[in-house]
């Protein structure tokens, strides 16, 4: 798209923090490649991981071939695809300025009055979103958004009461939003899984 649009400049900011990628195939989390490299040398973790790093590997030269990514670059999937012909450069975002959801929250509430669902304040505009975060709800009792949560709290940025109130409100509107969205797609045959109890 930033080739064909003539667009010189891709500003990324994707965190560690923030995805629900397993971490050793996420080239933005704190421990990259060495880490990568350390979780090898250990025999239990390696055949713990091999299945999804084939699975990862497969699927992400498959999207390359998909997207038209010259040849040489396919293969060495934990490096950014350059773009020599276009002179497009890659900013990421998160090495000039600090991850700090809540204070960024705090700021666009303050100063450009933006306002949000209560308790949801990301991914809310996401039409989709929601079914997302039924299906981790009902497979491992945790939302997508809750794994996020535990990891700002892992990382100090918010109090694990608060990411409980925002987990449990997840919780409590998750199957309504589901069954709009739905009804909104007309998807008159799919039937809804039921969420299993979590904590």
């Amino acid at each position: 798209m930033a080739k064909k649009e003539n667009i010189s400049l891709i500003l990324w900011g994707a965190t560690s923090i923030e995805s629900t990628e397993d971490g050793y195939v996420n080239k933005s989390n704190v421990v990259g490649k060495e880490g990568f490299i350390r979780n090898l040398r250990n025999v239990k973790k390696f055949f713990r991981i091999f299945p999804h790093m084939i699975n990862y590997y497969f699927f992400i030269v498959l999207q390359r071939f998909q997207m038209g990514i010259p040849k040489k670059y396919i293969f060495n999937v934990l490096n950014e695809v350059p773009f020599p012909k276009k002179q497009i450069k890659v900013i990421y975002f998160f090495n000039y300025i600090k991850y700090d959801p809540v204070k960024i929250i705090q700021t666009l509430k303050k100063e450009l009055k933006w306002k949000s669902p209560i308790n949801k304040e990301n991914r809310f505009d996401c039409l989709l979103h929601s079914l997302i975060n039924h299906h981790t709800l009902q497979l491992l009792g945790i939302s997508s958004d809750g794994y996020i949560y535990s990891n700002l709290v892992r990382n100090g940025i918010l109090r694990r009461s608060e990411a409980l109130i925002k987990e449990r409100h997840v919780e409590k509107i998750v199957d309504k939003e589901c069954r709009d969205i739905i009804k909104e797609l007309n998807l008159k045959n799919y039937k809804m899984p039921i969420i299993k109890n979590s904590l």
